[in-house]
Order: C-alpha cells, then sequence, then structure tokens
C-alpha cells in the first residue's frame, strides 16, 4: 500500500484524539512532537496518555458516551464506503 504523506502546521491547534489505547498514544505523542494542543476522549487511557495528562500535557475527558459516536460513525461511513467501492477513506 502506497500512502500519501499529509503535511500540516498543527503548532498550537487543537486537536482531538478519540480512544486511549495503543493508536491513540502514538497519535497523542505525534501531535504533542507537532505542538499541537491535544485533548482525548475516552473511557480508558494508557499509562503513557495518564502521565501526559497529569503533567497537563494533554487535556483527557472520561466520557463514555462521547466515545460511542464517533466509533460508530466511523463504522458506518466505512461500510457505505465499502458498499460504493470509492477511492480511499482518510481517518486521521
Amino acid at each position: 500500500m502506497n500512502y500519501y504523506p499529509i503535511f500540516l502546521d498543527l503548532r498550537g491547534r487543537p486537536c482531538l484524539v478519540v480512544g486511549g489505547g495503543k493508536r491513540a498514544t502514538r497519535k497523542v505523542k505525534a501531535l504533542l512532537n507537532a505542538d499541537a494542543d491535544v485533548s482525548v476522549i475516552s473511557p480508558e487511557v494508557t499509562d503513557a496518555i495518564a502521565r501526559y495528562a497529569q503533567r497537563r500535557e494533554v487535556a483527557c475527558s472520561h466520557g463514555d458516551a462521547l466515545i460511542r459516536i464517533p466509533q460508530l460513525i466511523e463504522q458506518r461511513a466505512r461500510r457505505n464506503h465499502a458498499e460504493r467501492k470509492q477511492g480511499p477513506l482518510l481517518f486521521i
């Protein structure tokens, strides 16, 4: 699979990470390295994300209801996308 690079200036820009697992941890770290203003929404987070929150490097919310909506939207979007057989679908 070929990847299309995306270069964004995220310094001081608000970025939301939905989820608190290993993949989210990698995204949070990359966003912090880009000097983004990072918020995380997840009922559970990894130890690394918890440490970022303790050091006030990220804002964390443990809103259980909020995380279900994006997951459903992504699942439906992927299914609809596959049914239409369009080009690649991108979730960053």
